[in-house]
C-alpha cells in the first residue's frame, strides 16, 4: 500500500513597499485622496544633515532659496483633492540637486507638495501614472 507523504503548508506574504508610489482613494463626495511618503533623497547626508537638497519646480522657482534646504521628513501625508481640482495645483513637479556636490547637477526628478499651508516642501521620486492625471505639470 502507497503511503501519501504530508508536506506542510506554506504561506508567503510580499511586503507592500508605500515608497514606490501614491496611492489614491475616490471618496463619495467625489475629492480624491492622495497617500505618499516623503522620502525622495533618503539616505544622502552631508557632515551628519540630511538636510543636503535644493528643490526648484519644473518652471525654474527654487522652493529652497537662500541658505534653505530639503531632507526627507519620512512621514506618510494624505492630501484630499476637491471634486474637479486639477491635481497639478497640488502637486508640483520639479527636481531636486543636491547642494554640496559642486559642479555636478543630479536633477532628480520628483512630485513635491507643498503643505496644508503651501509654505513647506515634501517630495516623492515616484507616483503611480495611474494615480496621477497626465496633465500635472
Amino acid at each position: 500500500m502507497k503511503r501519501k507523504q504530508w508536506e506542510a503548508l506554506t504561506i508567503e506574504f510580499q511586503e507592500f513597499d508605500p515608497n514606490a508610489y501614491c496611492a489614491t482613494c475616490t471618496n463619495p463626495d467625489g475629492s480624491v485622496r492622495y497617500n505618499f511618503k516623503c522620502t525622495a533623497g533618503t539616505g544622502v547626508t552631508h557632515n551628519g544633515s540630511v538636510y543636503v537638497w535644493k528643490v526648484k519646480t519644473s518652471t525654474g522657482m527654487n522652493l529652497t532659496p537662500g541658505s534653505i534646504h530639503y531632507g526627507p521628513c519620512g512621514a506618510t501625508h494624505s492630501v484630499v483633492v476637491p471634486k474637479g481640482t486639477d491635481p497639478a495645483t497640488v502637486f508640483l513637479t520639479g527636481y531636486m540637486d543636491n547642494d554640496y556636490t559642486y559642479g555636478i547637477d543630479e536633477h532628480i526628478s520628483v512630485f513635491i507638495w507643498r503643505g496644508p499651508a503651501n509654505d513647506n516642501v515634501h517630495c516623492m521620486e515616484k507616483l503611480g501614472s495611474e494615480d496621477i492625471p497626465k496633465n500635472v505639470s
